[in-house]
């Protein structure tokens, strides 16, 4: 089988980073203030602040529809309050709060609406977490965070975007009807259906059933999807994935510290296999096209006659049994770690050991359920090429702080496969649950970059590193590997200068209290609230405090309205052009999809023409379609059915450049803000980059006529143009694919770089990549190019 090679392409970060500008982004744009409001809204938060006796910070948000599709604020988050509340426990307390000022966050019947799932204690006080709820039916992907410090409630987030109407009890469809819908819309039968709950989009709350599909074992690479498919019609709402991207012999904690080491194995409760109180060994017999891959489970590792697993590593090897010593050995001391610094232990099913799969003939790592168990707990599955992922331990870490940010936050709405809006995909959930997995490892290990030996074998230092220049909202791609490293690097600048214990109680306690679907502002601006309390309660000084605010705020990494929504004009020197990631897309399943980001750019009064250059930079033979909504972002609908964008304007063809001005169809409109969309098709993935220009005029104040024309941001895109292949040169891999839910995807291959990339690198990075490649036929304007295999 073809190798997957891990390919790295550098965006170039800015070249002065002390000396960057920052512009704000038009507020009307990106997220809303009280005024935007609904009159029941600002009510409950009036109320609320009467009784708190002061201003309270309120984050709105502006990112989803009514019926007519008119764009709405909700509240996001509430915080900067203290505020006693009755009960016998956080529970209670936590519960007693949402039903006096639920309806700040979209509540209205809070004693029904809402049901206990989680608490958790922390450094600075305790979080519960709550499920919403309508009719005693769970709402997918949405959830509500209350963090107190004993008996105050301190802040909370979540809750539900604008709903008018709810789909009524009516007649429930039967299991064997969905299926029927499944295979329908499909042409397969699904592996597996769920419950049914509701799904809120466009301002009506539908009642869906959820299931789960694996491709078939044609479809490379095998995925599995879940789907929300609509009670009443078998509509399929949502296509989400459903994977996120060990006395015995191991390494301390990769070949690269050395060689294996005799230790004791801790906490096993078998005498004959490698089965304990926090982590499982197995090895992964099966294939990974032909899914579940790792059922039924089988341990190749045994004891010796003196108990003892002491077996010699070998690699490559798909019956290596020092790989599944070396993974229980290292799950098992995370664990512990996890218990002893965070008070967190993974539970699901009644057990409070996760699997991990060795073994598996894949060229990745990934967290997530692989062998099909009824409770549908997720697992570790450590895959391996021309080395083995389970002899890196950074890469177990990172996959297993998947499952903390799994059972805590659910970043990433994971009984979704995906946290959707009204402005489509909303991959950033999943940036910050990457950042938190690579955050996880790097202080664990004490290492800021991760993935170093398994990066090794394909000529990189590391995966990815906590040390960087990414800045949000410049830097966001919606290619969550690479969107996370904002965030690893926030924890990691603090890290440094306050030590691990203080910080990680600090990440910590904002990982507790972050809504699933949080975005980077929410998640800016919860730790800037967090912080705030641990200074209040003498964990941090003033001074703590002061570096947190510097290091979320526009000199650093920007976190503070940081969104989806990114300018393309006014963009900081060395970050002129913008870049947008498309995941794969599966014929028959999800034909198109929509990069999960949306970019804006201005036009005056006085403009005169506007251009805007797409292309696209990997070049796999993908096909695109750009859309321009004026003045507000475009709604966007995903599901099995196609994605569908409500904008003003459509241009098809795959346009490497759209042009508007007076005479052009349609015509430029002055004093509008141009938002821009990319619906895709790409058979390995896409990155695109973007670029605008806006041409204006001066008018004579007598004359009213233009006499002089200056550009505005007018950089320039990459060349297009074919470039010719030695074939000499070729490479014999295939691309990976950068799938979100990867985890610790060797593909993921945008790595932090640490340091300023001059335009002349990426010129050559570029060149190394299209000298790779291979003509291939498509509908596009721009010659596109496929991998040699």
């Amino acid at each position: 089988m073809n190798r997957v090679k891990c390919f790295s392409i550098a965006l170039p970060a800015a070249l002065c980073f002390g000396l960057v500008l920052f512009f704000s982004f038009p507020a009307n744009a990106l997220r809303g203030n009280r005024s935007d409001l609904s009159r029941n809204l600002q009510r409950a938060v009036d109320a609320l602040e009467h009784d708190v006796g002061k201003n309270v910070r309120v984050m709105v948000q502006k990112d989803s529809a009514d019926s007519s599709g008119n764009i709405l604020a909700r509240v996001v988050m509430v915080g900067g309050f203290r505020l006693r509340m009755p009960g016998v426990d956080a529970r209670d307390k936590a519960r007693a709060f949402l039903i006096k000022y639920g309806e700040v966050l979209g509540l209205h019947n809070p004693s029904r609406e809402v049901r206990f799932r989680r608490a958790f204690k922390w450094a600075g006080g305790e979080v519960v977490r709550f499920d919403i709820q309508h009719e005693g039916r769970v709402v997918f992907g949405r959830d509500i965070a209350v963090r107190l410090q004993g008996d105050y409630v301190t802040g909370v987030s979540g809750g539900l975007p604008p709903v008018d109407s709810w789909d009524g009890p009516g007649r429930v469809s039967t299991r064997a009807e969905i299926v029927q819908y499944i295979v329908k819309a499909s042409g397969r039968q699904p592996s597996r259906v769920f419950n049914v709950g509701y799904y809120v989009t466009g301002g009506r709350g539908v009642l869906v059933w959820r299931a789960d599909q694996y491709t078939p074992a044609h479809v490379r690479p095998p995925q599995r999807f879940i789907l929300l498919v609509e009670d009443r019609t078998g509509v399929v709402k949502v296509v989400g994935r459903g994977l996120i991207e060990a006395l015995g012999r191991v390494y301390d904690h990769t070949p690269m510290q050395g060689d294996p080491v005799d230790l004791e194995l801790p906490s096993l409760i078998s005498e004959t296999s490698l089965e304990g109180e926090f982590a499982n060994a197995y090895r992964c017999t099966g294939s990974m096209y032909d899914w579940p891959p790792c059922s039924p489970l089988e341990s190749n590792a045994v004891p010796d006659a003196t108990g003892d697993y002491l077996y010699d590593p070998i690699e490559p090897s798909f019956t290596d049994e020092f790989a599944e010593v070396h993974a229980y050995y290292h799950a098992t001391g995370f664990a512990h770690w996890l218990d002893e610094t965070f008070g967190f232990v993974w539970e699901c099913g009644g057990s409070t050991a996760i699997d991990v799969h060795v073994n598996m003939d894949y060229e990745n790592a990934f967290y997530g359920d692989a062998n099909g168990d009824p409770y549908e707990c997720a697992d570790i599955s450590l895959g391996q090429g021309s080395v083995d992922f389970a002899y890196d331990s950074e890469v177990l870490f990172h996959e297993f702080g998947h499952g903390v940010v799994d059972q805590t936050a659910a970043l990433g709405c994971p009984e979704m496969g995906v946290c959707m809006d009204d402005w489509g995909l909303n991959l950033i959930p999943m940036g910050l649950n990457e950042g938190y997995a690579d955050y996880f490892s790097m202080t664990y290990t004490n290492n800021p970059d991760i993935g170093e030996y398994m990066s090794s074998s394909y000529g990189d230092s590391y995966l990815r590193s906590a040390i960087n220049l990414n800045q949000c909202p410049w830097d966001l791609t919606s290619q969550s590997h690479y969107d996370g490293q904002i965030w690893s690097a926030v924890a990691w600048t603090l890290r440094e200068s306050f030590g691990s214990e203080l910080t990680n109680d600090l990440i910590y306690g904002v990982l507790l209290s972050l809504p699933q679907n949080a975005e980077y502002a929410v998640a800016g601006q919860t730790l800037l609230d967090v912080a705030g309390e641990m200074q209040e309660q003498g964990l941090l000084t003033a001074e703590d405090f002061a570096l947190v605010e510097h290091t979320v705020g526009p000199d650093d990494r920007n976190l503070i309205d940081c969104y989806r929504v990114i300018p393309l004009d006014n963009r900081p020197v060395g970050k002129e052009t913008a870049y947008g990631y498309g995941i794969q897309t599966y014929p028959g399943y999800l034909d198109e999809l929509p990069v999960g980001i949306q970019w804006t750019i201005h036009v005056p009064e006085n403009g005169i023409s506007l251009r805007v250059f797409v292309n696209a930079l990997m070049g796999y033979g993908s096909q695109w379609r750009v859309f321009l909504n004026e003045d507000d972002p475009s709604v966007v609908q995903v599901n099995m059915n196609g994605t569908h964008v409500f904008a003003d304007h459509e241009f098809d063809g795959s346009p490497n450049i759209i042009s508007l001005d007076s005479s052009s169809e349609p015509a430029l409109k002055p004093n509008t803000t141009y938002h821009v969309v990319i619906v895709y098709s790409a058979e390995y993935g896409e990155f695109f980059e973007l670029t605008g220009e806006v041409e204006t005029g001066v008018i004579e104040p007598d004359a009213g006529v233009i006499d002089a024309m200056v550009y505005h941001d007018a950089g320039q895109p990459i060349d297009a143009a074919p470039v010719e292949v030695d074939a000499g040169n070729g490479n014999t891999t295939k691309p990976g694919e950068l799938n979100p839910r990867d985890g610790c995807n060797c593909s993921a291959g945008i790595t932090g770089a640490g340091s300023a990339m001059s335009p002349i690198i990426l010129a050559l990075l570029l060149l190394g990549f299209f000298l790779e490649a291979r003509k291939r036929k498509g509908r596009a304007l721009v010659t596109h190019r496929h991998r040699r295999r």
